[in-house]
């Protein structure tokens, strides 16, 4: 613009000497003019490129309305997952802990140094240069892998009232559906729970009791004798679609005899990319409702991170007392789904399975109130939580 202004005051400086004095003030008045549109184009781009004025006035709040998403080109997304995948693939050789940082694909900043700032200066977290950080681009995408039609039976429930006189036949129908061969998707188990231990986390020290000998098993080099206490089960995932990655849960149980007799069940959540490659020390910036204050027309919230992967904190009863009663505490079945909150935005939560106790009676030595003995009865109830909220 600088360049095209000199150029033009030079032209008009020329030819001014070629004409008359009525017309030089006319041109005087254009130059004017000129001055005044490069100083309104000069400050216009100025606030556009701004990083701190957008930061500012865009960050902290955001319309709880869905925008518009749209995927960046074939060739973009082809050029970020290799990025990606020279990342995840440093991280497991010199560069370890390097995280990937990922923002919504509604987040209200679009530039790399925008976010960079953001996640410094208003969360106020630290960065690594070998850090990748981007707001999500990518779409689902379907595996290209072979599959076959299966059909599965599903009932109905009737209608409703008696239906003892109906057989199962009749509230049958089948659904068709493509299956692919299974693939096993299990974890590093040394690497799982070198990080678990090492992380040395309130959860991890809470359940310490119920695997006394993990830091000699991991001292081992034979991994037969891990993969004789601990196993992984079939996960359940969904496509996070504001992030662009498949998020799984699973079963890690520890077991002093075999698969069959449990000790300790605990949840495992990991993270895959659209073509199913496992992602580590992914952390991803989702908002944070407890943050949030509603008005008339929008909410206002702040952003926190959770990092990938790691044992989910879910609360259990357990009793390191009883573990020769053939039971085994901690979490069962998880199934993994999709909700909309109140926000409008999607978030994942789990339904699982569980032992507890509730008091079921308490007998006062007595006839007193304030001796006795309290007695406990056990249930296993299904559960439901967000991984979001906790």
């Amino acid at each position: 613009m600088e360049k095209l202004i000199q150029s033009t005051i030079s032209l008009f400086i020329s030819l001014s000497l070629k004409i008359s004095t009525k017309s030089y003030k006319s041109i005087i008045s254009i130059l004017f003019i000129i001055s005044l549109l490069s100083i309104i184009l000069t400050t216009t781009i100025t606030v556009y490129h701004d990083p701190e004025r957008i930061i500012t006035t865009t960050t902290t709040t955001t319309s709880a309305s869905k925008s518009v998403f749209t995927a960046s080109s074939p060739k973009q997304q082809d050029k970020l997952q290799q990025e990606i995948d020279q990342h995840q693939s440093d991280n497991s050789h010199e560069q370890q802990g390097k995280r990937i940082i990922i923002f919504p694909n509604n987040f209200p900043l679009i530039k790399n140094d925008q976010l960079v700032k953001y996640y410094i200066d208003t969360m106020n977290q630290a960065l690594h240069p070998h850090d990748l950080i981007y707001r999500n681009c990518f779409e689902y995408k379907i595996p290209q892998l072979s599959y076959s039609s299966q059909k599965i039976d599903v009932f109905s429930d009737g209608g409703g009232g008696d239906q003892s006189g109906i057989k199962c036949r009749k509230l049958s129908s089948q659904v068709n559906v493509k299956v692919s061969p299974a693939i096993n998707k299990n974890g590093n188990m040394r690497q799982i729970l070198t990080r678990f231990m090492q992380d040395d986390g309130l959860y991890f020290q809470e359940f310490l009791p119920f695997f006394p000998n993990l830091k000699e098993q991991l001292q081992s080099a034979d991994d037969d004798i891990i993969n004789k206490h601990w196993y992984q089960f079939i996960g359940s995932t969904v496509w996070l679609q504001q992030y662009g990655v498949h998020l799984m849960i699973s079963r890690i149980i520890y077991t002093e005899v075999d698969q069959g007799l449990p000790i300790i069940s605990l949840a495992y959540l990991q993270l895959f990319d659209r073509n199913w490659n496992e992602l580590n020390d992914v952390e991803l910036i989702i908002p944070d409702y407890e943050t949030t204050t509603t008005t008339t027309t929008q909410s206002k919230y702040k952003y926190k991170s959770i990092i990938y992967p790691y044992f989910a904190p879910i609360p259990i009863y357990h009793n390191v007392k009883q573990l020769n009663t053939g039971k085994f505490f901690g979490v069962e079945d998880p199934r993994i789904m999709l909700i909309t909150n109140e926000f409008g935005f999607e978030e994942p939560i789990i339904i699982y399975n569980s032992h507890h106790r509730k008091i079921s009676n308490i007998d006062y030595e007595n006839g007193g109130d304030n001796q006795g003995k309290i007695n406990f009865k056990n249930f296993r109830s299904l559960f439901i939580g967000w991984l979001w909220k906790t």
